[in-house]
């Protein structure tokens, strides 16, 4: 009896000791880990980046450190969002960066974003006359946004490869913004002569027999500069850096295992994007063969090709110098 007694304090004893060292470990494991850090992160509203940010956002790759908000904003927000501060990271025009810099506001850049071989296109109404881009001179073209990559691109083909002063104040043409919804009445109605276009209005335009396209500006940009044209980075802040700076670092490696995830399963994702979106079909496939989003790591290559659009920038007068890329990669 007494031998059974002991037998079963010997027993009790033992499931107590692993009660306890079981709610250890798990203590031990959540203090390890700890809460997850909060990342607000803003795009532009296009559907190109619902494709890099699919395996996130369905939890297929996932992170045990960070947790993220994607926000996705039409151009006009997304610019004003920038300098405000009110996204951890946010995506800018590369042009953008460098201008901010030479006023003295400083972004960090922790990955690169929209690569353009051949996305920016300047289309003119077909019955308009306008044969060439030099005959440009004395008319208006439109564009969806004077700080825009794209609007640098064509400023700067216009000024290198047609001899146009393209200022934005006093030069030989006259610059006007407007949304690209309203670019087809503008262009038929003699309003503008021509039109700069890229993502879904720039596709609809060019298989739309009313207009023609007068140039395809990227692939002349990149004749006359000799370097690809990144459009936009994803950026950040001194003090996000600073506060945040482990969590940014597992962003970047996020960020690329869902680009990753999209260029492995390109034809599905492409099919769930463009019925959630409603995309006119073809739209995603033409995209990506004229388009790159090497969301990530920021590589050298990167880094040559952001320095390409600082000096275009410098070229057509837009900056007067522009700062080391390295200087603003965030680490």
């Amino acid at each position: 009896m007494v031998q059974h007694m002991t037998y079963l304090r010997k027993l009790s004893f033992l499931v107590i000791l692993g009660v306890i060292g079981l709610f250890s470990f798990i203590a031990c494991t959540e203090e390890a880990s700890g809460p997850k850090t909060p990342l607000r992160v803003a795009y532009l509203d296009d559907p190109s980046r619902d494709t890099v940010l699919h395996a996130i956002r369905e939890g297929i790759v996932t992170s045990d450190s960070i947790d993220v908000e994607f926000v996705l904003l039409p151009l006009p927000t997304i610019i004003q969002a920038a300098p405000a501060k009110e996204y951890d990271v946010i995506e800018a025009a590369t042009v953008g960066v460098a201008k901010a810099a030479a006023g003295g506001f400083m972004f960090n850049i922790l990955s690169p974003g929209l690569e353009n071989f051949g996305g920016t296109l300047l289309f003119t109404a077909k019955d308009s006359g306008i044969t060439s881009p030099a005959d440009l001179a004395g008319k208006t073209v439109v564009v969806p946004s004077f700080g825009g990559t794209f609007t640098l691109e064509t400023r700067y083909v216009l000024h290198k490869g047609y001899g146009l002063d393209t200022s934005l104040q006093g030069g030989d043409i006259s610059f006007i913004e407007a949304p690209p919804p309203t670019y087809g009445e503008l262009l038929k109605s003699g309003e503008a002569a021509a039109a700069v276009l890229i993502h879904i209005p720039g596709y609809v335009m060019l298989n739309n027999p009313e207009f023609t396209m007068l140039t395809n500006v990227t692939q002349e940009f990149q004749q006359l500069s000799g370097g690809s044209s990144m459009n936009s980075v994803l950026a950040t802040y001194p003090e996000v850096v600073a506060a945040k700076a482990d969590a940014l670092r597992e962003l970047r490696v996020l960020l690329g295992d869902s680009l990753a995830y999209y260029k492995k399963n390109q034809a599905e994702v492409n099919k769930a994007v463009t019925e959630a979106r409603g995309l006119p079909p073809g739209f995603l496939e033409w995209w990506w063969e004229v388009n790159n989003y090497p969301q990530g790591e920021v590589t050298q290559t990167a880094k040559d090709r952001i320095k390409a659009i600082w000096q275009a920038a410098q070229d057509i007068g837009d900056v007067k110098a522009f700062p080391s890329v390295n200087e603003h990669v965030a680490p």
